[in-house]
């Protein structure tokens, strides 16, 4: 059985698609979209993807071009947790239902953590086998920049490393969710080893030029 879906307009979880195709292919225990485009204001997604319902298989790629991390979290029915940004990348999506593997390729433009505005970052990430694995996570703010690596077994063992050089100070401020006024450049090296559930994180930091809460100094230096 082929077919071919249609429609100017489309709700989903809230968000509206609009300029909907997609070709439609049923057979035995198979349903495959092998062409599909939709809108989402500005955003354009493209994907070819399938489902076996016998074996429940899914196998996917789903292009993206300015896709709203907001809007993205709100169509997956999920929280955006303060994200904003506007993605351009490719979601590759394989394995079954019950363990499913993805990975994602793309650059996250003008990424922002609630008023904390991170910059650009660029992402090369995978997760299989209940294992998250950074493969490049990189940060370009202004002059400054983040990386960060590393290996996460949701049921086993964290290794993942990050350096920031000349970036926010505001950024743990950000991260943790904290109102505790600090500025300044924030430099810092990061390990976060040991159980996934219950990592043990290692940090030597320096801020230059900066103050915390209203403190002002030329440099600060910490060992955690």
């Amino acid at each position: 059985l082929e077919g071919q879906m249609e429609s100017s307009s489309l709700d989903l979880n809230g968000q509206k698609l609009q300029a909907v195709e997609a070709t439609v292919l049923v057979n035995k225990h198979r349903v495959d979209f092998p062409t599909a485009r939709f809108m989402q204001e500005q955003s354009e997604y493209l994907l070819s993807a399938g489902y076996n319902w016998e074996s429940r298989e899914i196998y996917g790629d789903v292009t993206v071009r300015q896709g709203s991390l907001a809007a993205m979290a709100a169509m997956g029915n999920l929280s955006d947790q303060g994200w904003s940004g506007m993605l351009d990348g490719t979601f590759s999506l394989s394995g079954t239902l019950k363990n499913p593997a993805a990975r994602l390729n793309g650059t996250v433009s003008g990424a922002a953590l609630r008023d904390y505005v991170l910059g650009d970052v660029t992402i090369d990430a995978s997760y299989r086998d209940r294992v998250l694995s950074l493969n490049n996570v990189s940060v370009k703010q202004g002059n400054g920049f983040l990386l960060m690596r590393g290996v996460a077994d949701l049921d086993g063992e964290i290794n993942i490393e990050a350096g920031a050089r000349e970036i926010d100070a505001r950024f743990f401020a950000a991260v943790f969710n904290s109102s505790l006024e600090t500025q300044g450049q924030l430099n810092f090296t990061a390990q976060i080893t040991g159980k996934t559930a219950s990592p043990h994180t290692a940090m030597s930091l320096e801020i230059l030029n900066g103050s915390v809460a209203g403190a002002g100094f030329d440099k600060l230096y910490g060992l955690f």
